[in-house]
């Protein structure tokens, strides 16, 4: 591989992984908002009586959970892959 081929790649991985963090906050955010949506239609449904807060957000979260949705608050591993060229 060339010098400037090495420096492409170099400058790819760099955006790569500064658009892997842009990327994690913006799928951090969703999920947030998806827990939140739940929880107030969980609070909803038992006509918003107070005190239950931290529990409507627990159950907002299990539901989030299992409805499929990946893990968002664990760190992205990026991987560069080198092309067999």
């Amino acid at each position: 591989m060339n010098v400037r081929a090495q420096k492409v790649r170099r400058r790819a991985g760099k955006l790569a992984v500064e658009t892997g963090a842009v990327d994690n906050a913006t799928r951090v955010a969703d999920y947030e908002v998806k827990v939140a949506l739940a929880a107030y239609f969980i609070a909803e449904k038992r006509g918003f009586e107070p005190g239950h807060e931290l529990d409507d957000w627990l159950a907002a979260e299990a539901e989030v959970a299992q409805s499929g949705q990946p893990r968002v608050t664990q760190p992205i591993h990026l991987h560069q892959t080198e092309n067999a060229s």
